[in-house]
């Protein structure tokens, strides 16, 4: 066999043939994302999956319907085949969007209403000229509209990952081939299983973005989930803030340029006061109330540069980088301020205050982080036996203490 006859029997497979693996493909997608979401997935991912399965569920009974065009009645094999494929295909444009976060619901809503334009201009225009020359028109036209939103988002949106920009390509590859089927059609008389080169591209194109689309998806969940257990791994469950291990990570890197610049640098150790006597006051469901509330204000009080993390039960440690004394006072006193507003809804009475140790400095070749964790430690200790609600710094070697 030549090229030229391998070709030409490329673009000479059955149609059938390419319905049959596209129903059965689709089909088999669904159960391996079902398998996939019950093993491996979080109860997020497992909502998130569902639209896609729906899909994929849908696209197989539409393309089943087109398979056994003949042997099933009309409704079943053209009005109902070609509305699952069309109402499917918007299915599967949301659920790639969700499962990379798109959360922008304005673009669920355009393709909701594209989705609905398109079933309902195929079958008016079926029950009012059931012609198989306009019966594929209007099912490519409908597609082509379904396809318009994804396809756009795919290609054009910002943040987008590889992946995302080749299944646009792919849409658009579709879309190009849908019209052009279209165009064919109007030419001629065809139907669903005519064997035309135009045709058996179209479906050779769906079979490929079926393949790409399901390997794709899958990839796509698997990076979620190892997104998930990377932050399980490196973020305190309670506060949602770095953990200790993490945070001791990130810091030695940020404390070692500091060292290399010589910037000086300023490590915070807080401490709930009293925080045994909430627990055994309010009860541990209350006290957690309280720590996620501090974690909270470091979260939303310290800049892009600042880390800080839950160092242990309520003791709370940040870094502040390029932190001089001075503006390292303005943080700490901001921060106090802040934790001093904090109220809770259902005790409007309960106050609660922190004490503070401080370490700042420019550190030398010879220091190290745990150094200036040990000194802010200290001048935690000392804050706590000194009245508590009160600031200490350990700056210059010596301890001054700062009454909050």
């Amino acid at each position: 066999m030549d090229i030229i006859e391998l070709v030409t029997a490329f673009f000479t497979t059955d149609a059938r043939t390419l319905l049959s693996v596209l129903f059965l493909g689709n089909f088999v997608t669904a159960m391996v994302i079902v398998v996939y979401r019950v093993t491996v997935l979080d109860d997020v991912d497992l909502r998130r999956t569902t639209y896609y399965i729906i899909a994929k569920l849908v696209q197989g009974i539409g393309y089943f319907c087109l398979f056994s065009r003949g042997a099933l009645p009309e409704i079943m094999s053209v009005n109902i085949g070609n509305t699952f494929l069309i109402a499917s295909f918007g299915f599967e444009a949301v659920a790639t969007m969700v499962i990379v976060h798109e959360q922008n619901k304005k673009i669920y809503v355009i393709e909701l209403a594209l989705v609905l334009i398109a079933i309902l201009g195929f079958n008016i225009t079926e029950f009012i000229l059931p012609d198989p020359a306009v019966r594929v028109v209007t099912a490519s036209a409908g597609v082509c509209l379904v396809l318009l939103v994804p396809t756009a988002v795919q290609l054009f949106a910002k943040k987008k990952t590889i992946f995302m920009r080749l299944a646009g390509v792919f849409y658009a590859s579709l879309i190009v081939l849908m019209a052009l089927r279209g165009i064919n059609a109007m030419e001629g008389e065809t139907s669903v299983h005519a064997n035309v080169y135009i045709q058996t591209l179209t479906f050779t194109m769906l079979v490929v973005l079926m393949l790409a689309s399901s390997s794709g998806y899958l990839l796509l969940m698997k990076e979620n989930a190892d997104r998930a257990i990377s932050k399980l791994a490196s973020t305190d469950g309670l506060t949602g803030i770095t953990n200790r291990r993490s945070f001791l990570v990130a810091a030695e890197i940020i404390f070692t340029s500091h060292q290399s610049l010589q910037e000086p640098i300023s490590i915070l150790f807080f401490d709930i006061d009293n925080f045994k006597k909430v627990n055994d006051s309010y009860g541990h469901a209350f006290g957690d109330k309280v720590l996620i509330a501090l974690a909270e204000v470091l979260k939303t009080s310290l800049r892009t540069q600042d880390i800080s993390c839950r160092y242990g039960g309520e003791e709370f440690v940040v870094l502040l980088a390029y932190s001089n004394i001075d503006s390292t006072k303005k943080v700490c006193e901001r921060l106090v301020e802040r934790i001093s507003e904090i109220r809770f809804p259902e005790m409007p009475d309960f106050r609660f205050t922190v004490s503070c140790g401080v370490a700042n400095g420019v550190p030398n070749l010879e220091d190290g982080l745990m150094m200036y964790i040990d000194n802010a430690d200290k001048g935690l200790y000392s804050a706590k036996n000194t009245g508590k609600n009160r600031t200490v710094y350990f700056y210059n070697n010596r301890l001054t203490s700062t009454p909050i």
